[in-house]
C-alpha cells in the first residue's frame, strides 16, 4: 500500500512540475509579446 501511495505522490509531483514549467513559459511569452507591442507603439508615437 505505501509503495502505491509513493508512486501516486511521485506522479503528482511530476505533473505539478510540468504544469508549472508550461505556465511559466506561457507567462514569459505573453510578457514578451506585451513588451514588443509597447515598444513598437512607443516607436510609432515618437516618429509620428
Amino acid at each position: 500500500m505505501s509503495q502505491r501511495l509513493n508512486q501516486v505522490l511521485a506522479v503528482e509531483r511530476n505533473v505539478k512540475s510540468r504544469v508549472h514549467s508550461e505556465l511559466t513559459e506561457l507567462h514569459k511569452s505573453k510578457l514578451s509579446i506585451r513588451l514588443w507591442f509597447a515598444f513598437s507603439n512607443a516607436v510609432f508615437l515618437y516618429f509620428d
